[in-house]
């Protein structure tokens, strides 16, 4: 069977930053079939910014509204599996970097059934891993992995999740596992995706021949931004309290932390980040006490 490419990136108000990696698909020994660009924001491509991406078939989708990542990656996967017949399915962060073999080492995949493929994400400013997969522990504590052990130089393993700053994927994984879950507004809802991968049988497996360049942070206000800070309380909450069974007194030790963590704030001076920080958690709560009504008002019926 012949491999075709469809590659789904989103755009956030931040067209330099994904110009740049845009161009690196087109400098590429093998160019994806199609690139659907969500846009989420208001600002739009100018004329110039696409003089030399002349080469790439770019599908332009405006949301009017600014979907997440779940809902624009949702968006442009979706409109992937019913306009086109793409074998394979890539998400791409806009602020990643493509190395030039980067395509055809994707083409010469072979998937087992149920698989999810990763690569390699290395830091663009310091060219340390950014991550290699993940880890989910059973207190609920999320690691992104940034170092490779002795045990896994086999050029590739199995992780507990991966970023949704890189998944490959045949679009049949696409259509079994469903849609990113809208209830994450930003951060978390690749870790979900792959944890329902994991419940029908299947597994992400982390390649170290796959190598992608990340220039980390650039959404939301960057790093240490409120923002980030208040989204990332919001969905560990949602997170926990929805997606996976723990024990009621590990979320009440998460829960002591955070709130700790928010009188710090407090107390140190930094009153605009406990105000983000503690209205993150009441976000985060109150939406999960929203989801669990809304299944038991499924099952009752």
């Amino acid at each position: 069977m012949t491999v075709t490419i469809g590659v789904v990136i989103l755009d956030f108000d931040q067209s330099r930053i994904t110009a740049r990696c845009l161009r690196s698909l087109v400098k590429g020994s093998r160019i994806p079939e199609i690139v659907v660009l969500v846009e989420n924001g208001a600002e739009s491509f100018a004329d110039e910014q696409r003089i030399d991406l002349s080469n790439l078939n770019i599908i332009t989708l405006r949301a009017g509204q600014n979907l997440g990542c779940a809902g624009g990656r949702n968006l442009g996967l979706n409109y992937l599996i019913m306009n086109s017949s793409v074998t394979t399915l890539v998400t791409l962060d806009n602020d990643t970097i493509v190395p030039n073999d980067f395509f055809e080492r994707v083409a010469g995949l072979t998937f087992s059934p149920l698989e999810v493929v990763a690569p390699i994400i290395l830091d663009l400013r310091t060219n340390n891993i950014w991550s290699c997969g993940g880890t989910l522990a059973p207190n609920g504590l999320v690691e992104q992995l940034t170092e490779i052990s002795d045990e896994d130089h086999q050029n590739r393993f199995i992780v507990d999740w991966a970023p949704g700053a890189c998944l490959i994927m045949s679009r049949q994984i696409w259509n079994l596992v469903g849609n990113f879950d809208n209830g994450f507004t930003f951060y978390f809802e690749d870790i979900e995706w792959c944890l329902r991968l994991r419940a029908i049988g299947g597994h992400v497996l982390v390649r170290t021949d796959l190598l992608l360049l990340h220039e980390p942070h650039q959404s939301l206000g960057g790093f240490g931004s409120q923002t980030r800070g208040r989204l990332w309380v919001r969905n560990s909450a949602f997170f926990r309290f929805t997606s996976i069974q723990v024990d009621p007194l590990e979320n009440l030790k998460w829960l002591g932390s955070e709130v700790i963590l928010i009188a710090r704030d407090l107390m140190t001076g930094y009153a605009s980040w406990s105000v983000s920080r503690f209205g993150g958690l009441v976000e985060g709560l109150r939406e999960s006490i929203r989801r669990k009504a809304k299944r038991n008002r499924y099952v009752s019926l």
